[in-house]
């Protein structure tokens, strides 16, 4: 754990934490075979009074610039990662969520990418400090703080919902 969370901690990093586990987001990193400034998230787990290094999350189509890791919210099953440079359809640097889940006792698998309704290019939708989610992880939310649909650089926020299978729910 110490050499994946040292090359986080000297690239600049985001956190969160909920019950037992911790979680490290590192935006500027480089995965194992990734690219530059992809990003990776470091799951620790509480085990004792020790916190021990669980697994090491990327986006399964993750891209050059990313920024996989920005913000970071999270329960101890449920894990939403923002990349705030992910780039998708015809936008440039628009931003998506990727939501993780954990089943059984350590393995995490990417579930979802959530993108907004109201996308633009450069929209910052998951930026840093901006992305929550609830303490059951059936809702999150999702600041986009560029948004222009309202006026120039409004921004907005846009819940998700997994009951309905992380489908947009209000903005």
């Amino acid at each position: 754990a110490e050499g994946a969370l040292q090359s986080i901690f000297s690239e600049g990093f985001s956190t969160s934490i909920a019950n037992d586990r911790a979680y490290i987001g590192g935006p500027a990193s480089k995965p194992t075979g990734g690219a530059s400034a992809e990003g990776k998230v470091v799951v620790l787990k509480k085990q004792g009074e020790m916190w021990v290094e669980e697994t090491t999350l990327s986006a399964s189509n993750g891209e050059a610039n990313d920024y996989f890791g920005v913000s970071i919210a999270g329960t101890s099953d449920v894990l939403a990662i923002g990349a705030q440079g992910r780039s998708t359809g015809s936008f440039t640097d628009n931003g998506v969520v990727y939501v993780f889940e954990r089943r059984g006792q350590s393995a995490w698998s990417q579930t979802a990418v959530l993108t907004p309704s109201n996308t633009s290019n450069a929209s910052s939708f998951a930026s840093a400090r901006a992305l929550d989610i609830s303490a059951d992880g059936n809702n999150i939310v999702v600041g986009q703080q560029a948004d222009d649909s309202t006026a120039s650089n409004a921004g907005s926020a846009v819940v998700f919902n997994r009951k309905l299978g992380w489908v947009e729910t209000a903005y």
